[in-house]
């Protein structure tokens, strides 16, 4: 019996050898293993998260739908240990439940009237209020006109902007700037517009020179003129910077989670990443991850998250 077992075990980790690195992941961690608690290097590091929420849509079924996974999400959010937590697509259905899950953290999101004109939070920045003080903040919308509320390109599908936090982290014992963004999901053009506009608010923000991070679902992937120009501007990719210029794939996987893989080839598309949080040289990336935890099946969004942490640079 136990040559049996042996053997068994032999022909299973050759099987899993011989699989793609996700699909790996996917037979050797069961669907309901528990989320998994990221620790920080150093307890001086700073963390930070880029996650998209996915937005209510009375469409969503099966468990994609927001009230049977806001507890896998939120799970799955506070398991990463962010000093700021950055959401695309939060709205105030969220909002108590996140909150919840982030005692002791503040948030922010530059005003965003509706169509009603009410106020419809989004871009939402969660920081530590216990690590940084709050000393200015705002935002630009993406458009030709970046000060004029919900304006667009005409190229855009909908209104997209950028908001910014600008902290003092009394850890480290510095000032930071937070930028959180979400460009548009129709048109590429568009995209490459809005990142020029991101460009021009951060290259020309001021006090300049302070350790920056830009995170965000831009809806490109590497090879993108849109992220080329953000690159270009001094940016940085913290995930390429840890784990090589490759893209590592898709981090928008449509509830399908590794399955992913073989829907975009069936239709020949891409896989691409299109979360990053971006960071500028004051700040040296020490740990990076697509997060691709699940349970039963079930994922917290229809997006990986993804996390960085930092320490600071002289």
């Amino acid at each position: 019996m136990k040559k049996r077992l042996q053997r068994l075990a032999l022909l299973a980790a050759a099987f899993l050898a011989t699989l793609s690195p996700l699909a790996q992941q996917a037979a050797a961690s069961p669907d309901n293993a528990p989320v998994t608690t990221r620790h920080r290097l150093a307890p001086g590091n700073l963390r930070v998260l880029t996650a998209n929420i996915r937005f209510p849509l009375d469409t969503d079924k099966n468990g994609t739908e927001w009230p049977v996974r806001h507890k896998l999400c939120c799970e799955v959010l506070a398991a990463q240990d962010a000093d700021i937590l950055c959401l695309q697509e939060g709205r105030e259905p969220h909002l108590p439940y996140v909150r919840a899950a982030f005692p002791g953290y503040d948030a922010y999101t530059c005003p965003n009237p509706s169509g009603d004109q009410t106020h419809r939070p989004d871009n939402i920045i969660f920081y530590s209020s216990k690590r940084f003080q709050k000393i200015a903040a705002g935002g630009h919308w993406l458009s030709d006109t970046p000060d004029v509320p919900r304006s667009k390109f005409a190229d855009s599908g909908s209104v997209r902007y950028v908001n910014w936090l600008h902290l003092r982290d009394t850890v480290a014992n510095s000032e930071l700037v937070v930028w959180n963004t979400h460009l548009d999901h129709l048109n590429q053009s568009a995209r490459d517009k809005q990142a020029a506009v991101i460009v021009r608010f951060t290259n020309g923000f001021r006090p300049s020179g302070l350790p920056a991070i830009l995170t965000g679902d831009f809806n490109c992937g590497v090879t993108s003129k849109a992220i080329q120009t953000i690159k270009a501007a001094g940016w940085s990719d913290s995930y390429a910077s840890l784990h090589g210029p490759d893209d590592p794939g898709f981090t928008f996987h449509n509830w399908k989670g590794p399955r992913q893989a073989e829907a975009l080839k069936a239709k020949n598309r891409a896989s691409k990443k299109i979360d990053f949080i971006f960071n500028t040289a004051r700040l040296k990336p020490v740990a990076a991850e697509i997060i691709r935890d699940s349970r039963d099946g079930k994922f917290p969004s229809d997006h990986y998250f993804v996390s960085a942490e930092f320490e600071y640079s002289p």
